[in-house]
């Protein structure tokens, strides 16, 4: 099943009925004696203004602007298929390209002087000060500058830092 992306739901959403009609499917239209107004050679109650792209086809009491909802309820035409549709005939979308971004290596943060604020603050969570200690000894916790956060090292078999967690 095709599947379309919120962008391109948002760019087909963008084009008018009038400009689609215009531009593709023109044969479609016919001046009418309003101004500013035509409609379908083959839907004689439809009406679309050409200043306000507003469309409205009387017999079936329905109407709309955009393109995407002409094609599904005039033209019965498929959501996704319409989506497709008009982001393959619309300029203005332009289908975004990954960019991969370029990973930084890995980087502890700054130690503050002391763990005076994490100590109290994990203390204030039930940790025990033994177990604080203990991890503060082995170099798996410490307190960050400048936001003084508590910082969890995770260490690889080598005692190598490999991630971290605030």
């Amino acid at each position: 099943m095709p599947w379309v992306t919120e962008e391109e739901i948002q760019a087909a959403k963008n084009m008018t009925a009038y400009e689609y009609l215009r531009t593709h499917q023109a044969q479609r239209l016919q001046k009418t004696r309003t101004r500013n107004e035509w409609q379908l050679t083959d839907h004689d109650s439809f009406k679309i203004n050409e200043l306000s792209g507003k469309w409205h086809w009387k017999s079936r009491d329905i109407g709309g602007v955009s393109a995407l909802r002409f094609l599904i309820e005039v033209d019965g035409m498929k959501f996704t298929d319409a989506v497709k549709l008009l982001c393959e005939e619309s300029p203005s979308f332009l289908p975004t390209q990954s960019v991969e971004k370029e990973k930084s290596p890995f980087k502890l943060p700054e130690r503050f002087l002391n763990c005076r604020r994490i100590r109290a603050y994990l203390n204030h969570r039930g940790i025990s000060d033994a177990v604080i200690t203990y991890c503060i000894s082995q170099e798996i916790l410490y307190e960050s500058v400048p936001y003084h956060n508590a910082v969890f090292v995770g260490k690889d078999e080598s005692g190598k830092a490999r991630y971290r967690r605030r």
